[in-house]
């Protein structure tokens, strides 16, 4: 179920920015600033970045120079992923690989704050009660027909999620949301309830967890000040409070290093969603050092020529090399299973590792 909350350009982090935010993307007065040191490694997909971050990490360690490092990856399945190619190229002890969220919680326990987390299934109870108290008092009659469907919670959940990434607080919505339609009025009211719930029950969310963190580390930069390289890899975008923790790393004395896909002119248009988010992290952070990595020549020809002619008018053709087939089915279920077959096949006649498979599709939840 797809639902599209139309939520007004401008109800972004400047319309509805609270100055008195501590965890602003920008620096504020009692932050104790050190000499920046955060450099946004920019390159193509699979053109070493990665490499380049661990072989930094692990030479600093073997050469007793880092105390303390840390990756930071979007998810799970690229933890697992990065500590085998570390355990791989020999192991770095004392490099920890984990999310955000890993590092939001390590920052909480330093500052003798820690809070338990609402995982997915709690906050979606608490979203359900939420549109049932804003039910119940009449105040939900836009939505009322799809109100205690899943995909509609679900989707609500996403919007929450967003709102809050934006620093959108739930007062600051319903001060507004009214005088923008329906849709958006009733929003706002099972965001407010659902923000309620959140606090009598004492839990935070993911988000939440982010604002703590981002807060304790304005008020003890202290926190942190063992930290000698933090590097942030596998990111094609940044929400705010993720520009605000690399932001802070780097100022409380950390080597920051953050990887992003592209190039340093963005001008092909396979590279727009980088090119907005290299601006909003130029503007975040001015100080960033830009740096780039020279290309590589390694990997199947047809794949590099794929990579570097995306979306290209005019891209000449090129040989496939065995390395592409193109198939053809009469349904998109018989192409999914298809690709299924075609994977099973590699793993199982070739040996090729599952996690070394990838199966990329327009819409997954198809």
């Amino acid at each position: 179920m797809q639902v599209n909350f139309a939520i007004p350009e401008h109800f972004g982090e400047n319309a509805l920015h609270d100055p008195t935010n501590a965890w602003d993307g920008w620096p504020t007065g009692r932050t104790h600033h050190r000499v920046m040191t955060v450099t946004l490694l920019v390159s193509p997909s699979a053109n070493g970045k990665t490499r380049h971050c661990l072989d930094r990490a692990r030479r600093g360690r073997a050469d007793h120079k880092l105390q303390s490092a840390w990756v930071i990856v979007p998810d799970r399945l690229q933890t697992v992923s990065v500590r085998r190619r570390l355990a791989a190229a020999g192991g770095a002890i004392g490099v920890h690989v984990g999310t955000f969220g890993d590092l939001y919680q390590m920052v909480l326990l330093r500052a003798d704050t820690p809070v338990p987390l609402a995982e997915e299934p709690v906050v979606y109870r608490l979203v359900q009660g939420a549109i049932q108290e804003v039910t119940s008092r009449g105040q939900l009659k836009h939505y009322a027909a799809v109100a205690s469907m899943p995909g509609f919670i679900n989707a609500l959940i996403v919007r929450i999620a967003e709102l809050k990434q934006a620093r959108v607080f739930p007062e600051k919505l319903l001060a507004v949301a009214d005088a923008h339609g329906p849709a958006l009025a009733e929003l706002a009211r099972v965001y407010a309830a659902y923000h309620e719930r959140l606090k009598a029950a004492g839990w935070v969310d993911p988000e939440g967890l982010n604002l703590l963190a981002i807060e304790a580390l304005e008020r003890k930069p202290g926190l942190i000040s063992d930290l000698q390289l933090v590097v942030v890899d596998g990111f094609d975008s940044f929400d705010a409070a993720q520009l605000a923790a690399i932001r802070l790393l780097g100022q409380g004395g950390a080597e920051v290093l953050v990887t992003l896909p592209g190039t340093l002119v963005m001008t092909r248009a396979a590279h727009r969603r980088f090119a907005r988010s290299l601006e909003a992290f130029r503007r975040a952070i001015p100080d960033t050092n830009l740096r780039d990595l020279p290309a590589e020549t390694t990997g199947p020809t047809p794949f590099r020529h794929i990579e570097q002619n995306l979306f290209e008018s005019a891209a000449p053709s090129l040989p496939t090399e065995g390395r592409i087939a193109f198939l053809e089915a009469r349904s998109p279920a018989d192409e999914a299973r298809e690709a299924l077959r075609w994977i099973k096949a590699r793993v199982v006649r070739d040996g090729v590792r599952p996690d070394e498979c990838a199966l990329v599709t327009p819409d997954p939840e198809r």
